[in-house]
């Protein structure tokens, strides 16, 4: 390539970096004028329905949609706006409508100890993609939460809901019927007594929102489950499908006809037989009456769960009148199992 040749090329491609410097420049103004005007309609959309502006927080966009959102005080909340700039709603009072309603719940059924629920809008279409989406509940410009309209804010609400009870029979329960007419998703407990429902809202185990929904490590304490579901507009009765073992229930949420088979002893110096289910290498959760087991905390489980006679030790937790740990393994089906005293 001659000199010549090379300073062409070196200006051809100045020239290429300043045209993408410039649209970049471009496309950064545009996003800030059109996020600016969307703060701008947000904030006169808040004053004139609640008298507040808000500092703002970020605006994130989402194809035709603006989502402003705002920090008051320690309440965050959003404005959406569509692609023209018009609000098409706010979740100001998103966490003051939740509260109502547990509220509503609470002072209705006061046999109710725990109530965890979340209210979301419409689905939204996202012309772009096909894609459906949900945002937080809000209401749009024409409505407004006042302390005694409650039901009628929340026409359209989304409600997933998980609440628990002690000692209470589901069956024709008013709350049931009410969540049925929400198009809820969620699921009522019922343990068999108060004190055992208070243990389990107070262990971990209740505080992760996916085990907070199984309630599976209280398995035999439930006596009854009411689950909801909005897409077939259904409610369903049941119970968790213990099966009885050599002294010790256990439960497979995948294999529900799950058996106790016989194999061949670990190597272990154990304190009981050496067992096995028939569940492969879904998850079992096993349940020992803790009378039957005062030194729990110096036992632990070990298994094969890899099959190489090679045990890995399980802990055992105490949860209301059992001791229960979790069978589970990727790589053999059917890990054998049993107890030992632990290693000082």
């Amino acid at each position: 390539m001659t000199k010549k040749q090379k300073g062409l090329c070196a200006a051809a491609a100045a020239g290429v970096l300043l045209i993408c410097t410039a649209i970049t420049q471009r496309d950064t103004i545009q996003k800030y004028c059109a996020d600016k005007q969307a703060v701008s309609a947000a904030q006169r959309y808040l004053q004139q329905k609640y008298g507040i502006k808000g500092t703002v927080l970020e605006t994130c966009n989402l194809f035709s949609y603006t989502n402003v959102r705002f920090k008051d005080q320690d309440m965050e909340y959003c404005v959406y706006l569509d692609a023209e700039q018009q609000p098409l709603l706010d979740t100001y009072q998103h966490d003051e409508m939740t509260a109502a309603l547990k509220k509503q719940i609470t002072d209705r059924y006061p046999d109710c100890l725990d109530i965890q629920l979340s209210l979301s809008g419409p689905e939204w279409y996202i012309e772009e993609t096909g894609d459906t989406v949900r945002s937080q509940f809000g209401l749009d410009a024409d409505n407004k939460y006042d302390g005694s309209n409650l039901d009628a804010v929340l026409t359209g609400c989304k409600v997933d809901l998980t609440a628990v009870f002690a000692e209470t029979d589901f069956t024709d329960f008013p709350l049931a019927e009410q969540l049925k007419a929400w198009d809820a998703d969620g699921t009522l407990f019922s343990f068999d007594t108060k004190e055992h429902a208070e243990e389990a809202l107070n262990s971990p185990y209740f505080t992760d929102a996916v085990l907070w929904r199984d309630g599976v490590m209280y398995a035999p304490h439930i006596t009854q489950m009411c689950t909801f579901d909005s897409k077939s507009h259904s409610s369903e009765l049941k119970k968790y499908q213990l099966n009885e073992g050599d002294g010790f229930l256990f439960f497979s949420p995948d294999v529900p006809d799950a058996r106790c088979i016989g194999p061949e002893p670990l190597p272990v110096q154990s304190l009981t037989e050496t067992y096995q289910f028939n569940t492969g290498t879904a998850a079992v959760y096993v349940y020992y009456p803790t009378a039957a087991l005062p030194e729990y905390r110096k036992l632990c489980a070990v298994c094969d769960p890899c099959g190489k006679n090679d045990p890995q030790e399980l802990e055992l937790t105490r949860c209301g009148d059992y001791t229960v740990f979790v069978l589970s393994s990727r790589d053999n089906a059917n890990p054998r199992w049993t107890l030992i005293q632990k290693q000082q």
